[in-house]
């Protein structure tokens, strides 16, 4: 899914709902619920590291001279 998709979802959503409490499901059959606890944070999403995902605030850390971090995801808990 992309950024724009989900922001007008969401949009969807609080024009016909209001302002509701935002909640996530722990797993993809649903077995438990909760709340989403932090702001979406940008950063960068790695599939090749075990789906590791580095904060835009972290960026320093990590990389060296020839590897330059992008922005390509958005942590949403």
């Amino acid at each position: 899914m992309i950024l724009s998709d989900y922001i007008k979802t969401l949009n969807d959503i609080f024009n016909d709902y209001g302002d509701v409490e935002v909640i996530y499901s722990s797993d993809d059959e649903g077995n438990d619920f909760r709340k989403v606890g932090y702001t979406p944070s940008a950063g960068n999403y790695s599939n090749f590291d075990e789906g590791q995902f580095i904060p835009l605030d972290q960026f320093n850390d990590y990389g060296d001279e020839d590897e330059t971090l992008k922005v390509n995801s958005v942590c949403v808990n």
